[in-house]
């Protein structure tokens, strides 16, 4: 899974219960994918607007556990190189997600803490 505008799209959905439209806009020559009016915040490339996914599933009860300096195996044998993230409700499940960047971890393991991806 890629950062970008399609995953965005997913986290605006499936996370912040965003009504997400596709079409296209001619004048501009571009996708609308955020409620018909342009472009859903940054969620996957940007803290910013990945703290907002944070915070979001902290009103609905999720604990959340970030790490930096973890290889992508999950081991921190590769300094520097991967993040790892997880959301996790008490009694449920705690399944890490790694990534190269912060953003693109917390949007996998959200998705994963709402079941929109395994």
């Amino acid at each position: 899974m890629n950062p970008g505008r399609e995953l965005d799209a997913l986290v605006a959905e499936k996370v912040m219960g965003a009504k997400i439209t596709f079409g296209i806009d001619y004048s501009r020559q571009n996708i609308k994918l955020f409620d018909g009016c342009g472009k859903p915040p940054t969620y996957s490339t940007t803290i910013h607007a990945a703290w907002k996914v944070v915070e979001k599933l902290r009103h609905r009860n999720f604990s959340f556990t970030s790490h930096n300096d973890v290889g992508m195996s999950g081991s921190a044998s590769t300094p520097g190189k991967g993040w790892m993230a997880v959301f996790h409700i008490e009694g449920g499940p705690m399944d890490y997600t790694y990534a190269d960047t912060a953003p693109l971890a917390i949007c996998k393991a959200a998705l994963k803490a709402v079941g929109a991806i395994e």
